[in-house]
């Protein structure tokens, strides 16, 4: 049995917790339509820190951002209109938040499956054999994803600091060419 499929076995509370796990950076409807393939894509392929593994992870992000538009695209029926939705939104901030760093999205996929892994050990007892054994604290995607904040964060305030010195430089230079213009005008009335 996959874990997703005991993952959807579990008391309320438990599911509750998965749904936390995977918040706002990975939406649960992608966890759920796409299971098969992120088990076996993001769990066969060891943590490596090598260019090559750079590499295969850049193409593995690319092809889920293609099978999750592809399942949207084979979505037709009306009662899962939103769901469609749902996916096509997903590509979207996955290919626009994780392109320029797919390996960001590996490694917090992973450490959501991790973490979905314990819940459901917690829960049954068992020891789910043929997944790989990954020791993440329980907080590990909430550290993640704390990190994820304050790296917006840090960039947003950087943006804001470049927009500030660009108005001061912009005010610098109007407050020169007005001084300039009082200084002539002045000249022009003592004439």
């Amino acid at each position: 049995m996959s874990l997703w499929a005991k993952a959807q076995q579990l008391p309320p509370e438990s599911l509750q917790q998965i749904r936390a796990i995977y918040g706002d950076h990975f939406p649960i409807e992608v966890r759920h339509y796409l299971a098969q393939y992120i088990e076996d894509k993001f769990w066969s392929e060891p943590l490596v820190d090598s260019p090559q593994h750079e590499q295969y992870v850049a193409t593995l992000v690319h092809s889920l951002i293609n099978e999750i538009e592809n399942k949207a695209a084979v979505v037709t029926d009306a009662e899962y209109f939103l769901t469609k939705l749902k996916l096509a939104e997903a590509a979207r901030m996955f290919r626009q938040k994780y392109s320029s760093n797919p390996m960001q999205l590996f490694t917090y996929v992973r450490n959501c499956l991790a973490a979905e892994m314990r819940l459901i050990q917690n829960a049954s007892g068992e020891s789910l054999a043929g997944l790989p054994n990954m020791i993440i604290s329980n907080s590990g995607a909430e550290v993640m994803h704390k990190i994820d904040i304050l790296r917006n964060r840090t960039q947003s305030t950087a943006e804001e600091l470049r927009r500030m010195e660009q108005e001061q430089e912009a005010f610098a230079i109007q407050y020169h060419e007005c001084t300039k213009i009082n200084e002539y005008l002045g000249s022009r009335e003592e004439q």
